[in-house]
């Protein structure tokens, strides 16, 4: 199973929560996490939809390359610098 992260080893890779993981996958195009097993829709204590009963990982080359593209980004500006 080399090729998919659990969500406790994406969370330790970025050093953030499961809820920033959460927030990047609604709003900055984190790879989304892929569903092993049936899904069954159930509620939470307060009500709130689910998916339980199933394992959820991410595809480990998705991350990193998303992780990749970030950096390059973040470096963009630099790069243009440098060449002026």
């Amino acid at each position: 199973m080399d090729s998919f992260m659990s969500m406790g080893e994406v969370c330790a890779f970025f050093s953030v929560s499961r809820t920033t993981i959460g927030r990047w996958e609604n709003e900055l195009g984190f790879p989304r996490r892929v569903h092993f097993g049936r899904v069954f829709a159930s509620t939470d204590r307060l009500g709130r939809k689910k998916r339980s009963n199933c394992h959820a990982k991410f595809c480990k080359a998705a991350v990193l390359e998303w992780a990749q593209e970030r950096i390059d980004q973040r470096l963009q500006p630099l790069n243009e610098d440098e060449d002026e």
